[in-house]
């Protein structure tokens, strides 16, 4: 038996593809948690700004019960994040512009929670999503063509 550290020894013939190979399984299991992790979330979020849409459309609350609800769930959810009152306001804008489940089922579980905030305008959006959830596009590209009005007639050429 060597003392030589196991990094130090040589692997057996065939190794480092087979080490490759593991690795890229790992990779794409954990790729497919997260996708399954990220609809389960978007979802939930949803239902939370539907929810609350009804509540206020139907019950007539205001504004206020969405402070007493981001304090209420953060009590109840202590290591949970995302139940600020910015947040459940974000969660009733993002349920009250994309009204259709199927929709959010479809198309924007693809995409991280934060490309699904503050939504300006709907047609500009949706191009601008429709193109995310087939392109593999960092959130500061989407945050520069939606958030902060960069899709020009220019850029949507290009597409």
């Amino acid at each position: 038996m060597s003392d030589k550290p196991i990094s130090l020894t040589q692997p057996p013939d065939g190794y480092s593809d087979w080490l490759g190979e593991l690795k890229a399984q790992i990779h794409e299991a954990q790729q497919r948690a997260a996708q399954a992790i990220n609809l389960e979330l978007i979802l939930l979020y949803w239902k939370i700004g539907n929810a609350i849409l009804i509540r206020q459309n139907k019950q007539g609350w205001g504004a206020k019960v969405v402070d007493r609800l981001a304090h209420d769930l953060r009590s109840s959810f202590p290591d949970m994040q995302g139940f600020s009152v910015r947040n459940l306001k974000y969660m009733r804008a993002f349920a009250q512009c994309w009204s259709d489940i199927q929709f959010v089922q479809q198309l924007l579980h693809k995409l991280p929670w934060g490309h699904n905030l503050k939504p300006r305008n709907s047609a500009i959006t949706w191009c601008v999503w429709m193109k995310a959830a087939t392109t593999v596009w960092k959130a500061s590209i989407l945050t520069t063509l939606v958030f902060m009005q960069g899709w020009t007639t220019a850029s949507r050429r290009r597409f």
